[in-house]
């Protein structure tokens, strides 16, 4: 039987997240939470949505799509979900690439405007495996498994000393506490001085955002202390097996220690004693020193599969700007 999408249709928030709910390889990315809080950041409403499509197998697919405005509101842009991120397609059902492939078709006749990133950890849950040569690779995320032993953990990170660093850093009372909401200024606080440290940053964040982010009963808000003095925090997002450190910032001067070090080995022995299959450093945004450093722990590149095409309008627009950048 030839797999072919028998209907469409656009679903409820409700419906929406309890698919997510219900599917191995989710992430908190494609919940209406995490659109809701891109949308306090950008200042739009209601820009996420998502599409279900429901095979003559009885397999159902969703896709969350988020739009924005290009070329000052005249076209739309619609992408898998917001904040440079990877999103979909999820299921309750069991995958295969064929299922995959379809919806991927699908969207890319849909919208000529698209920045369609997949999930790579669909991606390790199909068998056989997607053949993904025509999509764009440049994008990867770095994770660990948590369902390797805690013996083989312990050896990768051994092999790059983190074991060294973290004890450096406990002997020097480096700790980590569960934030309490009080904790949101200081960590408020520790974040404008790191975007001054910075020099620029593609996406600075309000403190509407971070409010509205940290009050999620998936987000797990933390602190980090030397002695009992607050230098910085950790926002970590999780959904199912599935745990991502989406933000963890310290004080400059605190850095000989070694925190991060500590603090990471921390967060992944945490989850991995909670059940985690995945702990997601998540792209490092094209910057080679946060790539090494994500190595150190053992990590593993996965791929982010993306589809990036633009219509007519928008090409003309961009070959536009392009003549008057070489004038």
């Amino acid at each position: 039987m030839q797999l072919t999408v028998d209907h469409i249709e656009w679903v409820t928030e409700i419906e929406w997240q309890n698919i997510v709910d219900e599917c191995p390889w989710a992430t908190f990315y494609e919940t209406p939470e995490w659109i809701k809080c891109q949308d306090i950041q950008n200042e739009v409403q209601h820009s996420g949505s998502a599409l279900l499509l429901r095979f003559n197998d009885s397999t159902e697919l969703l896709v969350p799509l988020s739009k924005k405005n290009v070329l000052k509101g005249f076209q739309l842009q619609y992408s898998g979900v917001p904040g440079g991120l990877y999103g979909g397609p999820l299921s309750k059902d069991k995958l295969t690439a064929d299922n995959v492939m379809i919806a991927i078709n699908f969207i890319r006749e849909k919208y000529s405007n698209l920045d369609y990133r997949l999930n790579p950890f669909l991606l390790q849950e199909l068998n056989p495996k997607l053949d993904f040569t025509t999509l764009d690779q440049s994008n990867f995320t770095q994770a660990i498994n948590l369902c390797q032993s805690t013996e083989f953990i312990n050896r990768e990170m051994s092999a790059k000393n983190v074991d060294y660093d973290f004890r450096n850093a406990e002997k020097h009372q480096i700790h980590v506490e569960v934030a309490n909401y009080s904790d949101l200024k200081l960590f408020l606080d520790t974040y404008e001085g790191m975007i001054v440290k910075w020099g620029k940053a593609n996406i600075k964040y309000t403190s509407d955002f971070f409010e509205l982010l940290v009050s999620q009963n998936n987000c797990d808000f933390w602190s980090i202390y030397k002695d009992n003095i607050y230098i910085g925090g950790g926002i970590l997002l999780k959904q199912n097996t599935h745990i991502s450190s989406w933000l963890t910032i310290i004080q400059g001067e605190y850095l000989k220690f070694r925190p991060y070090e500590f603090v990471y080995q921390f967060f992944i022995h945490h989850y991995k004693s909670l059940g985690f299959h995945w702990f997601d450093f998540n792209p490092s945004a094209g910057l080679e020193g946060v790539v090494t450093f994500k190595e150190k722990f053992g990590t593993q590149k996965l791929i982010i599969p993306a589809i990036q095409q633009s219509g007519a309008i928008v090409n003309i627009s961009n070959r536009l700007r392009e003549k008057i950048r070489n004038a």
